[in-house]
């Protein structure tokens, strides 16, 4: 039921000032996987793709296609455990990042990974994971 967030003034100074207090906030990360994923101002697809989730109380899908042609996907397992899932409709390697509650100051990039309907993707506990997929 979100159609849209916002962080407004005066935590926008934060966003470029990592020992800001809002930065040990777990929504400051949540944004920043939106708006500033790698710390050099890359951003999730500004048009929205439909996603589905076989179980949303346990994992959250959102989708969004850039204007360079890059399809971006935020996973979000709400769960106390880890989840393996698998993801139709979109297949190649991505470049994964990932905000974790036991790191909560940082969004890691990790290696690529191939996605795709046949290979399934761990999610930690807890986790909110991008996957960048270029054209």
């Amino acid at each position: 039921g979100l159609d849209m967030a916002t962080l407004w003034e005066p935590y926008a100074d934060f966003i470029s000032t990592p020992e800001a207090e809002f930065v040990d906030k777990p929504v400051f990360w949540g944004m920043r996987l939106y708006r500033n994923y790698d710390g050099l101002g890359s951003k999730f697809g500004s048009t929205a793709l439909l996603t589905t989730s076989s179980d949303e109380s346990v994992v959250s899908a959102f989708a969004g296609a850039r204007d360079d042609g890059a399809t971006t996907v935020v996973l979000l397992n709400k769960d106390v455990i880890e989840q393996q899932i698998a993801i139709d409709g979109i297949a190649g390697n991505a470049q994964v990042y990932r905000y974790l509650g036991s790191s909560p100051k940082e969004i890691t990039a990790l290696d690529q990974q191939l996605v795709s309907r046949d290979q399934p993707l761990a999610l930690p506990a807890r986790s909110a994971t991008l996957l960048v997929l270029q054209p």
